[in-house]
């Protein structure tokens, strides 16, 4: 069997080239970031991210509470009758609001304002 003469081949790469290869990338990377404003030059103007100040307005004046009137003889309620203060809640027995109300904030009501005969608490639906 007759044998194959391989042949090799180098590849020489020069100091020279690298270099160049070298400055290459980074004016590619020098291009990318201009573009994309990666070092902000030229605007002249600092880059704050914070939102504006408000200025100060005029201070309002306080409302005084408005007295309404509601006929609430027919309507379920809870509490004393001569309570100052009337809370009329108007719900539904089949709104998953209402209920989560029912559940989780009647009875903090109950037991600090309608117990102590501070308001009376009226249902309508």
């Amino acid at each position: 069997m007759p044998k194959k003469n391989k042949k090799e081949e180098t590849i020489t790469i020069t100091r020279s080239m690298v270099w160049k290869g070298a400055a290459g990338i980074l004016a590619l990377l020098l291009i990318i970031s201009v573009l994309t404003g990666g070092f902000k030059i030229g605007t002249g103007k600092s880059q704050d991210n914070t939102a504006p100040t408000p200025q100060p307005t005029q201070p309002t004046q306080p409302t005084q509470p408005t007295e309404y009137t509601s006929s609430i003889d027919d309507d379920p309620s809870k509490g004393s009758t001569s309570a100052k203060v009337v809370i009329i809640e108007w719900g539904d027995f089949q709104c998953p609001y209402c209920s989560r109300f029912y559940s989780e904030t009647l009875p903090s009501i109950q037991q600090n304002y309608i117990s102590t005969g501070k308001i009376r608490f009226v249902y309508r639906d």
